[in-house]
């Protein structure tokens, strides 16, 4: 957690609507890469390193 997401749960930014997943952080598993994309490779999992 982040001061964003407590900004956000404050009503800090007046676009957000509830229900809404706050985070900026990406986490999640690689299902496809495109045409001439080396990394990530499918199937890894963790989150950006830059």
């Amino acid at each position: 957690m982040c001061y964003s997401d407590l900004d956000l749960l404050h009503g800090g930014y007046s676009f957000a609507r509830f229900p809404v997943v706050p985070g900026h952080e990406m986490a999640g598993v690689a299902e496809a890469v495109g045409t001439g994309v080396t990394e990530p490779a499918v199937g890894t999992a963790g989150t950006p390193s830059t």
